[in-house]
């Protein structure tokens, strides 16, 4: 279990002939209060039902000024995740989903999103 965890300034670039067992570009478990930073990254070639970033059995977390990189099939995977949720100033648009499961309910404020979950590809506005 970690409290008040802050990962700043993290970039990931995957080499070729990974094992398979490398999945996820960030994975965090029984977190509470987590906040990403600069994060700018991808999941690892091939493991395609893995995500960017997942995050399981926490609460409230934070994604700020971070970049899906291009490839990116799922940005953010959550499951038993509570409390609060917010995406700020990311550069989404690399990512074919922003997060799963779909229907997430996010606070997203000025985030770049990708073309198929905006209008004509603008940032987001202020919504949940």
């Amino acid at each position: 279990y970690v409290n008040n965890l802050t990962i700043r300034d993290l970039d990931i670039a995957w080499g070729d002939g990974l094992p398979s067992y490398f999945s996820d570009g960030v994975f965090c478990e029984d977190f509470r209060n987590l906040t990403i930073d600069g994060f700018d990254g991808r999941q690892a070639p091939g493991a395609d039902s893995a995500a960017a970033v997942t995050l399981r059995r926490g609460r409230n977390f934070t994604i700020r000024n971070s970049t899906a990189a291009g490839g990116t099939g799922t940005f953010l995977s959550l499951s038993g995740v509570r409390g609060k949720f917010l995406l700020m100033s990311n550069d989404l648009s690399g990512a074919a989903r922003v997060v799963s499961p779909e229907g997430t309910p996010l606070r997203l404020y000025g985030n770049y999103l990708p073309n198929s979950q905006t209008q004509g590809g603008r940032p987001s506005q202020n919504h949940t």
